[in-house]
């Protein structure tokens, strides 16, 4: 892709009629706003796999149990459609749309441990989901304007299941499968049978991809919300 900004460009500067030159210019401004895009998938994909490394050097939990086996607190239940819930737990941020509160979490856990945070401190509620890529901007919009910047990624409550021949990927709020997604390039990583793969954001595109569990990384916890009456 550099070889064709450069080509490009060198056509572009060397034409006299403006209208080209114009024209020209604007599909290279456009190249380079894709390289840059890629480049910063690329950037995040690299502190990924340093993770990846840390854990395999075993400097966090490398091996994983199945999910039956961990404990783990029960899924969040979404509020039905036909009430109007606009009360969250301290500290969370309402959504109308999506009749979720929504709160970043700073402190760097593994996927078990956020899970579990989650649970707690949004009063039964979990690490978030998207069914929608309309649920998944609007989660999107409370990063951009409340992150503090220092997160490379975030865990939300997707995970690889993995039950005899029963392989996909899941959200562990109501256990159906990825209808919706937003992968990024060459994502996910997945091995067959492995049961130690769990979905994350990645900064700055927030795009999805896959982290051992045991990463301690930021999430995000999703909380059910509340009727005034």
């Amino acid at each position: 892709m550099e070889v064709l900004v450069v080509l490009l460009l060198s056509v572009a500067l060397s034409l006299g009629n403006p209208t080209q030159k114009k024209a020209l210019l604007v599909a290279v401004r456009e190249e380079v706003k894709q390289l840059n895009e890629l480049m910063d998938v690329v950037e995040a994909e690299k502190r990924q796999d340093a993770e990846e490394d840390d854990v395999e050097a075993g400097k966090g939990e490398a091996k994983w149990k199945q999910l039956s086996d961990m404990g783990l607190p029960p899924p969040l239940q979404r509020p039905a459609e036909d009430r109007v819930y606009d009360l969250c737990p301290p500290g969370y941020i309402f959504v109308k749309e999506t009749r979720g509160c929504y709160k970043i979490m700073y402190d760097l856990e593994n996927w078990k441990d956020a899970l579990e945070i989650c649970a707690q401190d949004g009063e039964g509620g979990s690490l978030v989901t998207f069914n929608s890529a309309t649920e998944e901007l609007f989660v999107h919009n409370i990063i951009h304007a409340y992150s503090s910047g220092n997160c490379a990624s975030f865990w939300t409550s997707g995970f690889y299941y993995v039950e005899n021949d029963n392989q996909q990927w899941m959200w562990y709020n109501g256990g159906f499968d990825f209808e919706y997604t937003h992968w990024a390039p060459t994502r996910p990583t997945s091995v067959i049978g492995a049961a130690d793969r769990c979905m994350n954001l990645l900064t700055p595109r927030l795009m999805w991809t896959d982290s051992n569990c045991g990463v301690k990384k930021c999430f995000i916890c999703e909380a059910r919300s509340r009727t005034r009456n």
